[in-house]
């Protein structure tokens, strides 16, 4: 980062980030504008917490095996990613914790992402909004509210 002139090195004293970065600095992107850029066509997203287990066990069985084909991968990601456009706004409606909200951020700019071009880092990205996906469904399922019995 020092050879990028965004620390400052000094002698005898720890680095410091510069005031005058070198290169423009762009505002963080709200969540709820996240969402908004994520939801995609309602009949793809389905909204029960089953329906969501489930698609993100398929989502992670594809990267333990990487046997998937990349129009399939792109296909689970979309779906994957409106699932996410959908459950950020309630959890955001929520009471949230500093790391509750930690992991709506997290969910909201794993989803966002640029898709790699690699067909295994795409399936890596496919497991990863999945999980992101659980963090938000923890956060969106009342309190007390029954589960399914085949699901974890």
């Amino acid at each position: 980062m020092a050879d990028e002139g965004t620390l400052a090195i000094l002698p005898k004293a720890p680095p410091a980030v510069r005031p005058d970065l070198p290169f423009p600095l762009r505002s963080p992107v709200r969540v709820l504008d996240a969402a908004r850029a994520l939801k995609g066509e309602a009949s793809t997203v389905h909204l029960s917490a089953d329906a969501v287990r489930h698609t993100v066990r398929v989502s992670h069985s594809w990267w333990r095996c990487r046997t998937r084909s990349t129009a399939e991968v792109s296909k689970q990601i979309e779906v994957l990613r409106a699932t996410a456009g959908h459950l950020i706004p309630l959890a955001v409606n929520r009471r949230l914790t500093a790391e509750d909200e930690t992991q709506v951020r997290r969910a909201a700019f794993t989803a966002l992402a640029e898709l790699p071009t690699d067909p295994v880092e795409r399936l890596w990205r496919a497991a990863c909004i999945g999980a992101s996906l659980l963090d938000l469904l923890s956060l969106t399922q009342l309190e007390g509210a029954p589960s399914s019995p085949e699901t974890p």
